[in-house]
């Protein structure tokens, strides 16, 4: 219960924020979709894969000196059958993975030249995964709940007047929660629940870049 109450009140911490009268001005939209996996795929230097960032979507609400509201979404959720070592055809093993994030936040941008601009912001986060797993008759079920604060600096290119790409660092202060059940269902062992609690830092280089409209 203290793990939901907290992240609840990260949100309604966000909400109070942008829910602020603003001045008069006019106002634009950017919608932005994470474009790294597709420069992975057409630039192929031989490398891993780009370590993608968990906020696939991008919508920013901006006035007319740069000043808005910025929120970030992603979703994922995938499913497989078979042991550990990846044989896709033995089904002792089956796993469900499915992670929702979200982050929103205050930015302001900064011109530099007529296409290049700098951005700074703060983000208010909260995030949930869980992962089951079944194999030979026992079940695990892994939650992970969190919630975190912390500030963002970007970097922004107008490839024209309406489209641009964007990418950016941020520096988040995050709470995790974290619970594993596990039922054996054999008569011998007895189910366990394990909880864990843990406090990160965590530092994001810009690697990932995003393709925006502006309307």
């Amino acid at each position: 219960m203290k793990k939901h109450i907290f992240s609840l009140f990260l949100l309604c911490i966000g909400f109070k924020v942008y829910a602020q009268d603003e001045p008069a001005y006019d106002f634009h939209d950017e919608v932005g979709l994470n474009f790294t996996r597709f420069i992975d795929e057409a630039i192929d230097l031989g490398g891993e894969s780009t370590l993608l960032s968990p906020y696939l979507f991008s919508y920013k609400r901006l006035n007319e000196k740069g000043d808005g509201f910025r929120l970030g979404a992603g979703l994922n959720f995938s499913r497989s059958k078979g042991d550990l070592t990846g044989n896709f055809f033995d089904d002792d093993v089956k796993s469900v993975n499915s992670a929702f994030d979200l982050r929103m936040g205050k930015e302001n941008q900064q011109q530099i030249s007529e296409r290049w601009m700098y951005y700074y912001g703060f983000d208010v986060l909260f995030g949930f995964s869980n992962l089951k797993v079944e194999f030979d008759g026992t079940k695990i079920n892994n939650e992970n709940i969190y919630g975190g604060v912390g500030p963002v600096l970007g970097a922004q290119f107008m490839i024209s007047e309406r489209v641009g790409l964007f990418t950016e660092a941020s520096f988040y202060l995050t709470q995790n929660f974290t619970e594993e059940r596990t039922n054996f269902n054999n008569g011998f062992e007895p189910d366990q629940n394990e909880k864990a609690y843990s406090t990160n830092l965590n530092f994001v280089v810009p690697t990932n870049i995003y393709l925006f409209f502006k309307f």
